[in-house]
């Protein structure tokens, strides 16, 4: 297990950084993450290039890590694209090829219904590189409470 993975789950338990459940939360979540962003950019500019590329605990460097957000999206239509679209088609595009389609790069995503409800899709499993023709794609998709709606196994 990567050692960041428990100082993110530790960042997302603080108070006041739960999953949003209504639009409100959703433009607060996007607030809080573009400004811890700005922040984070602003620092990395005070660094040496050589400290930018430095790794540290087996993690990414700054600069690998700014490689490695990629979200998979035919750039030819990326003025009529939007995520949610992408999600909803599985899209990949040109890139697909190199980065996998959609639901290759995504762990979870949070779905607002028509009626009000939110729900959670999370993948299973997830191996962190391209879907291949042996894998089973396993989602588990969670009502408001967090209690599994349901669970559904794909096969490739």
């Amino acid at each position: 297990m990567s050692v960041l993975a428990p100082k993110v789950s530790a960042m997302t338990t603080q108070p006041g950084r739960a999953r949003p459940t209504d639009a409100d939360g959703f433009r607060a979540a996007w607030a809080l993450a573009e400004a811890e962003w700005a922040q984070t950019f602003a620092r990395a500019r005070s660094f040496s290039a050589q400290q930018l590329h430095e790794r540290v605990d087996g993690e990414w460097s700054f600069i690998q890590t700014q490689r490695h957000l990629v979200f998979a999206t035919d750039p030819t239509s990326a003025w009529a694209c939007t995520i949610g679209g992408n999600i909803a088609e599985n899209a990949g595009g040109k890139t697909a090829v190199l980065w996998g389609t959609c639901i290759d790069n995504l762990l979870s995503w949070t779905t607002a219904l028509s009626d009000g409800r939110v729900l959670v899709t999370t993948r299973e499993g997830h191996p962190f590189r391209k879907i291949l023709p042996s894998d089973v794609l396993r989602f588990t998709i969670a009502g408001p409470g967090k209690e599994a709606v349901r669970t559904v196994s794909l096969p490739c």
